[in-house]
């Protein structure tokens, strides 16, 4: 609707008390509206308006605006202030937004203000002098940079969203003096005599589900932290402690860091913790076990079920972390000093990842003590620096560019999903588990074990020149037996599959990408007769598939995407679907493609250099769908394609060389589906109605042309 359509004499009704105009498509509202003396709610959501008339102040009686979604709206008049009746201003996502006048302090009867998703990057200091305003939402305002001072004014102030406000320095001083404030997700800690210390959270955000306190590098208040009062938060169950820093290579005070931390302790409910950015060389104490052992009593975070450490610089040794009965996600990020790590237990642990841990060298991960003391007896080393008692239910482990460290005794039984990336061979090493030598043998059972993911994995410095590239030592996989899914990614050593994957016979799928040194695929791979999908990507160096691979009858899925070698792809007579992407160089297609006989999908993508469709696409009677895209090269569909009797869904797109269709495509009578994209000349005469090719199409139910 527009201005223009907008009928005045709706303006004219006597009495109008509410008014929704959702969806204006106009820059501005009627002058004539703030005639409508008796208007006590006005809705204008979703609509381009820019602004509101100046004499809006007339409105008198109105209670509610809801502006809501006007992205293009830029201000409110001054003559809001006049409007001293409205209670409730909804301003959510008016992007265009940047501030507010100044005469809306004068609204003194307004409760609520919504101005969530604005690019307000300061408020007028007059917004303190609301004393009735409840609530404020000013959540994922990411320009607002701060707060106005005098917040302690806002007496009623129940609600303050400040979610998502990652440009904000500081919580103004006064905060905490807001008796009725009981729900704050977020506490940001500045510089400055203008900015609240974290004492301040004493009275404020007691019923606060989750909280995010950020805290200046700089700052660092020990006693200031303990009368935060935290711990007294009984209703907090996620709590983010964020340290700020500009630089992580400055010098930080790590001894008060760690005073500061300590006094930051949260309720003993709390279910999820994650601290960013710490700077101390020691971990919280009311995080770990009493110096010297003995009895600890009941457990003290009962119910914590996450925890999060990333980029803990300082931190050499994580030890003697407390026992964390229903923790179900353990996450070590980025903590490029970590030595050493041990404490437990955790039987709930279901998740454990760790990334970028440059020294870590082993983690001993036990499911209790008699299995490392069975270890220990039976010959194993004894010098380990800690345990980490993981307890039975660990189902996925990530391990990401952690190059030294080994998992020992083994890697935990009870896996389903294991993913190493950036890690050393020997972890997939039969003699992985010590470094001493040991009669002692584990019974390596890996029957839960379903998905693994390879990458990026560096040799055994032991290996000898003739087994290098083999990848001799994954002999750990001959015991994962029960695997579905394999991915090998950018092991660019690599030039052979190790022989020990033989044994994966419940494999479903397999993927390879990025080996460019991979050379072939063994005969071998005909034995895994429950691989079901394949996928293999910039594997440059290989030039054709095993004759063998005509075995797998339950094979349905092959995708080939920058295989420049690549030339034979066997006889695959049971697949289904098959994807080619090949980026400039493929310039034919495998003749071996006539012999998929059981064919119905195939997509045929950024082939450049194709330049025609190879005649034994013909043969491939069982198609039900076709897909070109990408092929620039290619200028038209071929009179053998005719014979895809069994045709339903034909997608052409990005083949600009395409100019027009050909007679044949009205006998394709089983075709119910045509996309044609990005192909301006074949658009042109396909046009509904008065294209040249029009008479050729029309037949068929579904069409996208465009």
């Amino acid at each position: 609707m527009c201005t223009e359509a907008l009928p005045i004499a709706t303006l004219q009704v006597k009495k109008l008390k509410y008014l929704e105009m959702s969806g204006l498509q106009c820059s501005a509202l009627p002058k004539a509206i703030s005639n409508v003396w008796s208007l006590q709610a006005l809705h204008v959501p979703y609509s381009h308006i820019v602004s509101l008339p100046e004499s809006i102040g007339r409105l008198q009686k109105l209670r509610t605006l809801n502006l809501s979604f006007c992205r293009r709206l830029e201000s409110l008049p001054n003559s809001i202030g006049d409007c001293h009746m409205i209670s409730s201003i909804d301003l959510f996502n008016c992007r265009s937004l940047t501030v507010l006048p100044k005469s809306i302090g004068r609204n003194k009867k307004l409760r609520v203000l919504r101005l969530g998703n604005t690019r307000i990057w300061r408020l007028p200091s007059s917004i303190t002098t609301l004393e009735n305003l409840e609530c404020l939402d000013l959540r994922l305002c990411s320009e607002l940079v701060e707060l106005p001072e005098h917040i302690e004014n806002l007496k009623k102030l129940e609600v303050l969203n400040i979610e998502g406000c990652e440009s904000l320095r500081a919580m103004p001083v006064g905060i905490g003096q807001l008796p009725r404030l009981q729900n704050m997700s977020l506490f940001v800690v500045g510089e400055g005599k203008k900015s609240a210390r974290i004492s301040e959270l004493r009275n404020v955000a007691r019923n606060s589900g989750n909280l995010t306190i950020k805290v200046a590098a700089s700052v660092t208040d020990p006693d200031d932290a303990h009368q935060g009062c935290l711990k007294q938060k009984t209703n907090l169950q996620s709590l983010v402690l964020n340290w700020e820093r500009k630089n992580y290579l400055d010098n930080a005070n790590t001894a008060l860091e760690q005073a500061v931390l300590d006094g930051l302790e949260p309720p003993s409910g709390i279910k999820c913790l994650t601290i960013w950015g710490y700077a101390g060389g020691k971990y919280a104490r009311w995080m770990l076990k009493q110096a010297g052992g003995g009895a600890q009593g009941a457990p003290q975070f009962t119910c914590l079920t996450v925890m999060r450490l990333s980029f803990l610089e300082n931190i050499k040794h994580l030890e003697g972390l407390v026992e964390l009965p229903c923790l179900e996600e353990l996450d070590l990020l980025n903590m490029r000093s970590l030595e050493s790590i041990s404490g437990g237990p955790f039987p709930s642990l279901v998740k454990l990842s760790m990334y970028e841990l440059d020294r870590l060298r082993e983690v001993w991960m036990v499911t209790e003590e008699r299995t490392l003391a069975g270890w220990e007896e039976g010959g194993g080393c004894s010098n380990h620096s800690g345990r980490l008692q993981i307890g039975s239910r660990l189902s996925h482990l990530s391990i990401w560019q952690c190059p030294e460290l080994i998992v020992k005794p083994y890697l935990p039984s009870s896996l389903e999903y294991l993913e190493l990336y950036g890690s050393s061979e020997q972890q997939l090493s039969l003699g992985q588990g010590s470094s001493c030598s040991s009669t002692f043998q584990p019974c390596f059972s890996f029957s839960h074990l379903k998905e693994l993911r390879l990458g990026n994995l560096t040799e055994l410095s032991s290996a000898s020149p003739s087994k290098l590239g083999s990848g001799h030592g994954w002999d750990l996989l001959q015991h994962m037996m029960a695997l579905e899914s394999l991915e090998i990614e950018s092991c660019d050593g690599l030039t052979e599959l190790p022989e020990s994957m033989r044994s994966l016979t419940s494999l479903q799928s397999l993927s390879i990408e990025g080996c460019s040194q991979l050379r072939m695929l063994p005969e071998w791979l005909g034995e895994l007769r429950s691989l079901q999908e394949m996928n293999i990507s910039k594997c440059n160096s290989l030039s054709s598939l095993p004759q063998s691979m005509g075995h797998l009858t339950s094979l349905r899925s092959l995708s080939i995407e920058e295989c420049s070698k690549l030339r034979s792809l066997g006889e695959l007579r049971s697949l289904q679907e098959m994807v080619i992407r090949s980026r400039c160089r493929l310039s034919s297609l495998p003749q071996s493609t006539c012999h998929l006989t059981s064919l119905q999908e195939l997509r045929i993508e950024r082939c450049d250099a194709l330049h025609q469709l190879p005649e034994w696409l013909g043969e491939l009677r069982s198609l039900r769908e076709f897909r070109i895209d990408h092929l620039p090269g290619l200028t038209c569909l071929p009179q053998f394609m005719c014979r895809l009797s069994s045709l339903e869904k034909l997608r052409i797109s990005n083949c600009a060389g395409i100019k027009s269709l050909p007679e044949w495509i009205k006998g394709l009578t089983a075709l119910q589906t045509l996309w044609i994209y990005h192909c301006p000349d074949l658009q042109r005469r396909c046009e509904r109605g008065k294209g040249e090719d029009w008479h050729l199409i029309s037949h068929i139910p579904y069409r996208w042309i465009g």
